[in-house]
């Protein structure tokens, strides 16, 4: 009986130590993903404040689509930021609407032979 709390015991020290073990990459990664989720906020946040409709029809379009993004969503966010400031016009062809009207692959031209799910046309480039 004696040895079986022993075994319990070393069982239950041992479980904590790998719990504890990776709470900090845990810690780490969720700080990672808050702050690309707050850069994304900022960049939209930015592009809203240019007070164009289809600019913020991307805005919206994008934080819908993306609401944690992944760090290479985030790296084409900031590089559809710069083309936006650079030319506002850009906004209208990396809308989700204009991706339903205008790309084969949206709006039915072109069809998957096998697949599982709708097509999703997600804004951006």
């Amino acid at each position: 009986m004696f040895k079986l709390i022993l075994v319990v015991l070393a069982f239950v020290a041992v479980s904590a130590l790998v719990d504890l073990g990776g709470s900090d990459e845990r810690a780490a990664q969720v700080t990672y993903d808050a702050q690309r989720i707050e850069a994304q906020d900022a960049i939209l946040t930015g592009l809203q404040a240019m007070n164009d409709a289809t600019v913020s029809e991307f805005a919206s379009d994008w934080r819908k689509a993306f609401p944690e993004p992944s760090p290479a969503k985030l790296s084409e966010l900031r590089d559809i930021e710069q083309r936006i400031k650079n030319d506002k016009t850009a906004a209208v062809k990396m809308t989700r609407a204009y991706k339903m009207k205008h790309s084969p692959f949206c709006n039915g031209e072109v069809k998957a032979v096998v697949s599982l799910s709708s097509p999703d046309c997600p804004p951006g480039l």
